[in-house]
This record gives C-alpha cells, structure tokens and sequence, in this order.
C-alpha cells in the first residue's frame, strides 16, 4: 500500500510565501493527522534557533495529542543538523526520524567540491549519530534524476548496512518524464531489494509533470509518496497531495479520510 508523506517544509520555502505562526503550524499538522498522512516532514531544526523551537512545540504537540504521525526532521548529511534533530526529540519527548539528504548528480557534487566518495562518508557519519542518537533513519538522494546509476550504487551499497526506514528518490529539478520515473524506481527497488526498507518519491513540477511521476513512481515500486497540499513548494511546487489521496480513493483505498 502507499504511503503519503507531507513536506511542509517544502511549503514553507516556497518564493512569497509568509511564514506561518506555530500555531498555524499546529493546525496544519493537526489536518495532515485528521486526513491519515503518515509521514509528517515538519522542518529543519538546524536552518536557525526559531526553526528548531518550532520544531520542539510541534512535536510535543503532536505526543500531547497521542498522533499517529511520523514526524520527519530534515538534516543535511553532517553530524551537527543530526544532533540538532535529536534536541528536538529529547526535549518533546516524541520519536523523531531524521530525513538525512545530500546530492549524489555531477551538477550538485561539482558545485559543493565533493566526490562520491564524500557524499558516501558524510551519509555515514550522519547515520551513525543519528543511530546513536536513537533517531529513525531516512535517506534522500537529492537530485537523484540527474545522477549517474553507478554513483548511486555506491551509496546503496553503503546504506545497506544499515536499518534505514526509507530510501527517497529526489527529482529535485523536475527532470524526468513519467516512463524516466517509473524506471528510476523499479531500478532502486531491485537494487535495495529488502523487506523492510521502503521506496519514496519525492517530485517537483517545473514540466507540469509531477502528478504522473509519482504514479509512475508508484507503479514502479515506490511505497511512499512525498508531496505538499496545494502543491506549495519550491519554484513551480511539488506534487499536490489532494490530488494523489483523491486517486488512490478513487482505485479503492480507504487508508485515508477525505471528507
């Protein structure tokens, strides 16, 4: 069965958008866990202090309120924005999984200085703190569309070591098309080929395309799909997850509550 996840976080980088209070915040999560979303990217503790507060309040929130939902902490692949993640787990009391990203293209690795070899180490750094930590461990391949598959090997090979809850393919840039989406997925998922880590997709709509790609994603393998209400998202947004739920309502369904 599919999964949805929210990335709020998406909505709240998105060009022109006001920054929302926390307790907008609190009621836009508190929606997500009415409609049965089940993972819940609430931030990025380690962009500043405020962000990281925030993230404090909603997690508390949501234990408070005995949620159902998986909250999801964006940390880059280094140790500090995994131990900032575990800050806002130990001080809400509320399991946290880190949603640990870093860019495996050329076009990422050339503008950062890095090799795959770096990307690999600073993945394993950030999964061994997060662990350490006693984190949840999520993986994005930012900008996994444009990367080489050798490349991807590697880290997957790497990753394999450890219990990772889900592995996401990022079409950062919104390159692909739907048959591209569906392939890149079915490939990953023969590569990971493990009963208890999951596939997720995580697309963008600059070639108005990122509704069929994440069908496509899904068909491919891909158990969890990773959107923003509305579509609010960076540049031209992401996939808008009313428009999933109403597809997988309309295929028979009932994980989710639309009314």
């Amino acid at each position: 069965s599919i999964e949805i996840e929210e990335d709020i976080r998406e909505a709240l980088q998105a060009v022109g958008s006001a920054l929302p209070s926390f307790a907008q915040r609190e009621r836009l999560m508190a929606a997500s866990e009415r409609v049965g979303i089940s993972y819940y990217l609430m931030g990025f503790p380690a962009a500043s202090t405020r962000e990281a507060d925030t993230c404090v309040q909603l997690a508390a929130a949501a234990e408070a309120g005995s949620f159902s939902l998986k909250l999801v902490a964006m940390c880059r692949a280094n140790e500090d924005d995994v131990t900032t993640a575990a800050r806002v787990a130990h001080e809400s009391g509320r399991m946290i999984f880190s949603d640990i990203f870093c860019g495996v293209s050329p076009a990422r690795m050339a503008v950062e200085g890095w090799s795959i070899a770096d990307v690999s180490a600073q993945f394993r750094g950030a999964i061994s703190r997060a662990l350490d930590c006693g984190l949840g461990v999520r993986i994005s391949l930012e900008d996994a569309s444009r990367a080489q598959p050798s490349d991807i090997e590697l880290v997957i090979d790497m990753l394999s070591k450890y219990p990772i809850d889900t592995v996401t393919i990022c079409d950062t840039a919104g390159a692909l098309l739907p048959e591209e989406a569906h392939d890149l997925t079915r490939w990953l998922a023969v590569r990971i080929n493990n009963q208890t880590t999951k596939i997720g997709w995580h697309g963008h709509n600059d070639k108005g395309l990122a509704l069929a790609n994440a069908l496509a994603s899904a068909r491919g393998g891909a158990n969890v799909l990773s959107g923003s209400f509305l579509g609010i998202g960076e540049r031209a947004g992401n996939v808008a997850l009313e428009q999933i739920l109403y597809l997988l309502w309309e295929a028979g369904s009932r994980r989710h509550d639309l009314r």
